[in-house]
């Protein structure tokens, strides 16, 4: 398709009238190709915060590993070796 192809522009002429009927025909009230009175909205799982949430430059991580810099340099940072233990036998099965 080459830039500027007439083609387009019937279709996005189309498609801007099929929106505009369509919306007409919800209640909507008439609203040019530039306007539009809808707003997107997107939820995340739970999943999907923590996988953010371990991006390198998130807030929650590096609270997170600011939190425990201060417990290890205090000293009370504990470790337990069975979880630890536990979970690379996990990871070792799994992987």
């Amino acid at each position: 398709m080459k830039i500027g192809d007439s083609n387009l522009s019937a279709i996005t002429a189309s498609a801007t009238a099929a929106s505009q009927a369509a919306n007409r025909a919800l209640g909507g009230g008439q609203t040019s190709a530039t306007e539009s009175n809808s707003t997107d909205a997107i939820q995340l799982s739970d999943f999907a915060k923590q996988v953010n949430d371990l991006q390198s430059d998130s807030p929650a991580r590096s609270a997170r590993v600011e939190q425990l810099r201060e417990l290890f340099l205090s000293g009370k940072y504990q470790v337990d070796a069975a979880t630890v233990a536990s979970r690379i036998v996990d990871d070792s099965i799994t992987a």
